[in-house]
């Protein structure tokens, strides 16, 4: 039977936290970290006087909290960090923004390094983590606590329940952008399917081409803000699911977000950052036993992940220059040079993005020192506690997938000129290019060795037309075997 943090977090359990600490709930998603917080802790502080202040970092996911907590808001108070790092840059400050609450919660706390990437405002807030004002009670919850535990590792209480994935069906790896739209060809029509992408472009753009596909990114996203399907959006807000089949968006719907629906049975992702990806597969909860899904990950290989790795180690050297050098001399050397951001205007180093690049090169550097050469695959079994040898390769299964019902759809019609070329198109080009051979001048020997090679009960054969308007043409016909 499965358990959920409700379970081990009890309210006897809140009774032994103290004034000034940390506690850390580290468990994965749908363990019911949420639940805990708008259920348990809520019974305690309106039990004991209390009052909480719960900070999440999706407009989305405060919409969702919103809903979750009618009746309940005078005791918990929803918020997004977002807004408290506005307030803190015009002036106000930490102690005035949570004198009126007794606990505070990080939820989905890794935001605070994860989005560093592109906000260079969350490090406004990550100084509790370290330094817990001694009035409070900081709560962090999080799936993926890595970056939080790299920055602060000491916490008063942790709580964790034993990691449990065994609702993956399938888990696959694919090398070529194409392989996506072989992927969606071969899903049944009744199944819905999520795209993540780390590119709200990458993610329009497959959106437009297929029909009953919605688009969402973030809101703030000025060339593709217009794009968002709204209607999808308050959907997932008001009912915990989309109604279109497929969904293209962007990590923007990566972190808390409850999607609860059985027939989505497909997550298909393209984004590097393993804690990012982890969220991603986590916003599918599952409803039962039979509730599975099928995972889809871009691999990415050591070509890829080498200049990563060079780049990030250049940005934490500047900043370990700054330290060493000090601000004066430090100044006058990069006078007039560009400079990371992780290096702010005033010369102090912006600590999310610092901790962030740190984390980041801790797990490309590990991808990268696979001596299999498949440290990304690796990484990413790891974190799914996936036995890396089940996982299957994408381009093996759907390329033959498509290939039997291109071949079927020909199945014994006698195939004549444009017919033959129309056939050799998709045939050689569409389904085989990334052999990187040119098809295009070969012929029936080329394509009967393809299949013999991968195993497709069909042959090709030649013959002439003996009667009719085709009398004395040469034809092509797939036959089975």
């Amino acid at each position: 039977m499965r358990k959920y943090i409700s379970d081990i977090v009890t309210e006897e359990e809140i009774n032994k936290w103290q004034l000034g600490q940390r506690i850390l709930i580290n468990s994965q998603t749908g363990t019911g970290k949420s639940h805990f917080i708008k259920n348990t802790l809520y019974d305690y502080c309106l039990s004991n006087n209390k009052k909480v202040l719960l900070l999440s970092n999706r407009t989305i996911l405060k919409s969702q909290n919103i809903e979750d907590l009618d009746g309940k808001i005078n005791v918990i108070h929803p918020e997004n960090y977002q807004l408290l790092e506005s307030k803190i840059l015009k002036g106000t400050g930490l102690e005035e923004l949570f004198e009126s609450y007794d606990f505070i919660v990080f939820d989905e706390a890794h935001y605070l390094f994860t989005d560093a990437q592109f906000n260079r405002n969350t490090d406004l807030l990550i100084e509790p983590i370290i330094n817990t004002p001694k009035d409070k009670i900081l709560i962090c919850a999080t799936a993926t606590p890595d970056a939080v535990l790299f920055y602060q590792p000491n916490f008063d209480f942790t709580y964790t329940i034993p990691f449990d994935y065994n609702y993956i069906e399938n888990i696959y790896f694919y090398d070529k952008a194409e392989t996506v739209n072989q992927i969606l060809y071969s899903i049944p029509e009744t199944e819905k399917v999520i795209y993540f992408s780390s590119d709200a472009l990458d993610a329009y753009d497959l959106s437009t081409k297929y029909e009953n596909c919605s688009f969402i990114c973030s809101s703030s996203n000025k060339g593709f803000s217009r794009k968002i399907d709204e209607k999808t959006i308050e959907d997932i807000v008001n009912y915990n699911t989309f109604y279109s089949r497929i969904l293209c968006t962007t990590k923007v719907l990566d972190n808390g977000v409850n999607l609860i629906d059985k027939n989505i049975k497909h997550i298909i992702i393209d984004i590097l950052d393993p804690i990012t990806l982890v969220q991603c597969i986590g916003r599918k909860r599952v409803v039962d036993e039979d509730d599975k899904i099928n995972i889809y990950i871009k691999n990415y290989h050591g070509g890829f992940l080498y200049p990563v790795v060079k780049e990030l180690n250049e940005k934490i050297r500047i900043v370990n220059e700054l330290e060493s050098l000090g601000v004066e001399e430090f100044q006058i050397k990069y006078k007039k040079k560009d400079i990371d951001s992780v290096i702010q205007n005033d010369f102090t180093v912006n600590q999310s993005k610092f901790i962030n690049y740190k984390i980041s090169r801790k797990f490309y550097s590990t991808m990268l020192n696979d001596t299999d050469k498949i440290g990304y695959k690796k990484m990413i079994c790891d974190m799914l506690h996936q036995e890396q040898s089940i996982a299957q390769i994408a381009e093996i299964k759907f390329e033959k997938i498509e290939m039997i019902d291109i071949l079927e759809n020909v199945l014994d019609n006698k195939l004549f000129d444009e017919e033959i070329e129309k056939f050799r198109g998709v045939f050689f080009e569409s389904i085989f290019a990334h052999k990187k051979v040119d098809y295009r001048k070969r012929g029936i020997l080329c394509a009967n060795a393809i299949m013999q090679e991968d195993n497709l009960p069909f042959q090709i054969i030649s013959s002439q037309e003996t009667k009719g308007k085709n009398r004395k043409k040469r034809y092509w016909m797939v036959i089975r075997k």
